[in-house]
């Protein structure tokens, strides 16, 4: 993207991280993602701040994916971390397996799956993710969708992930229509109110 628009990565990359804050703000669970994310916050004049230090020891957070016909909802889950995944198939077997740096598990509670970025999780616990026989259909829907996206994402810090989840929710539930000028709508959008 910097090199066909001519501008540094750096630039870039602002510029797709404003565009995916405009549409974290606009998902249902946008109150709750916010309040949840490490270093993001609004300032009191409205703006988004993203604290753009590496931290680390931040809580990765944890995604459940729900289908319902042709939208997909990827729900915060606030109680559960990458931890937590990792409690769940050590002790009760709880499938898992990976695409790119993305752990995903076997269906979940009303979840199809959980989704969480999880490349330290694998090097932290030495545990591998390639468990055989998962439920998911990744021939259709938002997993035949999403798939090669995961395996392409570098590294992802527990402070961007919601923003990626929600993009690519925006991107599958958006993908027969012409996605430009919702992203103009949200960006010209007033910001909404997270404050209590």
């Amino acid at each position: 993207m910097a090199e066909q628009l001519g501008v540094t990565y750096n630039t870039a990359y602002k510029a797709v991280t404003t565009l995916r804050m405009a549409i974290l703000t606009h998902s249902l669970d946008a109150r709750l993602i916010i309040r949840s994310i490490e270093g993001l916050d609004f300032s009191k004049s409205g703006k988004f701040h993203m604290d753009m230090s590496t931290r680390s020891g931040t809580r990765m957070p944890v995604f459940g994916i729900v289908e319902r016909g042709p939208h997909v909802f990827a729900d915060l889950i606030p109680e559960l971390d990458g931890d937590s995944i990792i409690h769940f198939k050590m002790n009760f077997h709880l499938k898992t397996a990976s695409l790119g740096k993305i752990i995903y598990t076997d269906r979940f509670k009303q979840y199809a799956a959980l989704l969480v970025g999880g490349s330290h999780l694998s090097a932290l616990y030495n545990i591998r993710h390639n468990d055989k026989g998962l439920f998911i259909d990744s021939s259709k829907g938002f997993w035949s969708f999403s798939k090669d996206w995961f395996r392409r994402l570098k590294g992802i810090s527990p402070r961007n992930f919601p923003l990626y989840i929600k993009e690519l929710e925006f991107r599958y539930n958006h993908r027969n229509d012409d996605i430009f000028p919702i992203l103009a709508e949200y960006l010209c959008a007033m910001v909404p109110d997270f404050e209590d």
